[in-house]
């Protein structure tokens, strides 16, 4: 916690921001687990990608009809990543912004493979993919806010996480065998259940950042009685 409120030495000489020395504080780090979790249970679901044609094609739908449906979700996704990305830097908040959009995607595989009705089917994707990528790219965000210094640290969780995150492409593919359309019940249901798991870390990081303010404000009170200058005074984390 105090390495992270060190904000004055955001960067410094090569010698002293080894890069293995900010890989080992960040395995110290059990904040960053957390986030591990957070960011692998956000990034999950995007083996959809590869089959999101045969997906909107299970609705039986012809080949061109299907083409045209696959685009406005892609195309929603990225009117909600920009907003959510924006308003989330506005009002300096990372939890809501990242948990709203991992239920928006636990929503849309529940409601899919619950249906084999078009209408509903096609609403649960067009909230899927929106919440896929706004909730991936929120918690890479809120892993560089939370582990902000020394900026070894910050680039070694970034490489880290997402490499651990996208860990589900190897293994995605393999939920969507032949014979799982309409409703791909492993696929949908391995992405309800990550999806919750992302979410409970979420709300498990949310309290232990709120904690972890809280001994800084404490502390911070305690060196101005006294008399006394805190390295990184007024850091918090972003919750």
């Amino acid at each position: 916690m105090e390495v992270d409120a060190a904000g004055e030495q955001d960067w410094t000489a090569g010698d002293q921001q080894s890069l293995f020395h900010g890989f080992k504080l960040l395995l110290q780090d059990p904040k960053n687990w957390i986030l591990i979790v957070v960011c692998h249970g956000a990034a999950n679901a995007t083996a959809i990608n590869s089959f999101f044609p045969t997906i909107v094609k299970s609705m039986r739908k012809d080949r061109i009809t299907t083409l045209l449906l696959t685009a406005p979700p892609y195309l929603l996704a990225c009117i909600v990543c920009a907003v959510v990305a924006w308003n989330a830097d506005r009002i300096q908040e990372r939890f809501w912004h990242t948990s709203l959009s991992i239920a928006s995607v636990l929503a849309g595989f529940a409601i899919s493979t619950s249906t084999t009705g078009i209408s509903p089917r096609y609403f649960g994707d067009m909230i899927i993919l929106p919440g896929i990528y706004s909730g991936f790219n929120m918690s890479m965000v809120w892993t560089a806010n939370t582990n902000f210094c020394p900026v070894s640290k910050r680039a070694a969780a970034l490489a880290f996480n997402n490499a651990l995150a996208t860990i589900c492409s190897i293994y995605g593919s393999f939920l969507y065998p032949n014979g799982a359309e309409p409703r791909f019940i492993l696929a949908f249901s391995v992405n309800v259940a990550m999806a919750t798991i992302a979410n409970i870390a979420s709300i498990a990081l949310h309290f232990v950042l709120k904690r972890a303010n809280r001994k800084l404000e404490l502390k911070e009170a305690e060196e101005e009685a006294a008399g006394r200058h805190l390295p990184g005074s007024g850091f918090r984390y972003l919750t």
